[in-house]
């Protein structure tokens, strides 16, 4: 029984949390919430309130302390068949959007 009792322990210390979600109006993309700080390389295309993000150097960082993801990074999308080049910026905070912004470096006709 004595020796046990270790193991037992043992599979508590090591237990992390984690937690998975999704966003309304984001597709493609799975946030997940952990005990611990983590960046990631976003490489699959996604869309996000309409506009199809696709990226070219992106990154997910979350931060434990305030429950917080941004992604940042540089993109491209199109809109009537022209390519955009843009800089994203999108915080979600306690799984609520918190700001969503595109720095548009590309010139295009409307």
């Amino acid at each position: 029984m004595k020796a046990i009792l270790p193991v037992v322990l043992l599979c508590f210390v090591v237990n992390s949390y984690s937690q998975k979600f999704t966003l309304d109006g984001v597709t493609n993309i799975e946030f997940e919430e952990t005990d611990s700080d983590y960046s990631v390389a976003i490489s699959d295309n996604f869309i996000t309130y309409g506009v199809e993000v696709g990226p070219s150097s992106l990154t997910l960082d979350y931060t434990v302390a305030d429950n917080t993801f941004v992604i940042s990074g540089l993109v491209n999308t199109s809109f009537d068949g022209e390519s955009i080049a843009a800089n994203i910026n999108f915080e979600i905070v306690d799984k609520v959007v918190t700001s969503l912004s595109f720095d548009v470096s590309t010139n295009f006709n409307l």
